[in-house]
């Protein structure tokens, strides 16, 4: 039996972005919506301004079609983001430090607003990213948990929480 694992960290509503945004980073549809962007405007800026050049008037339409796909795009990631940092900004129990004491076989959440047990079964997977370990809901696959990695005393106990996440969410698969 593995010993307590303790992580401790007291979120801003920054933290909540940047995970919010590395969450969003790895989802497939994200990514492809930010791929389809990007070729859609590298090839109608270039089109448009050779339709201008050859005297056509629909070089500003097509201009205006890429402006306001990148506009759609840019509100389908934006939108969500600047909603929960207004959630957290007004909400004290968001941002209250808290101590996660991880176990064989339940994750426990305390603050001094109340405390939390999450049970391992509750989770699909973990996603590992460059500043949080963020925990993936079983029941909705859009909805997560963070973990800033600074909030282990050491890289050691970092090390053991990704064993023992990923022990207990395998061995459900």
């Amino acid at each position: 039996m593995i010993q307590s694992i303790q992580a401790k960290f007291k979120p801003t509503p920054a933290d909540y972005v940047k995970a919010t945004l590395a969450f969003y980073f790895t989802q497939r549809s994200i990514l492809l919506l930010v791929a389809v962007s990007v070729v859609f405007v590298l090839l109608a800026v270039p089109y448009s301004l050779i339709q201008w050049a050859n005297g056509s008037n629909i070089a500003i339409f097509i201009l205006a079609i890429a402006l306001g796909f990148l506009l759609i795009a840019a509100a389908t990631v934006a939108t969500p983001l600047m909603r929960v940092r207004k959630m957290v900004d007004h909400d004290e129990t968001m941002r209250a430090e808290t101590v996660w004491s991880i176990k064989n076989d339940r994750i426990e959440l305390r603050n001094h607003f109340e405390k939390t047990e999450l049970a391992w079964e509750m989770f699909d997977r973990l996603i590992d990213t460059r500043q949080y370990f963020l925990l993936v809901y079983a029941a909705n696959k859009r909805q997560f948990t963070f973990l800033p990695k600074q909030a282990f005393s050491n890289k050691n106990e970092s090390d053991r929480f990704v064993v023992l996440a990923h022990a207990n969410i395998a061995n459900r698969r």
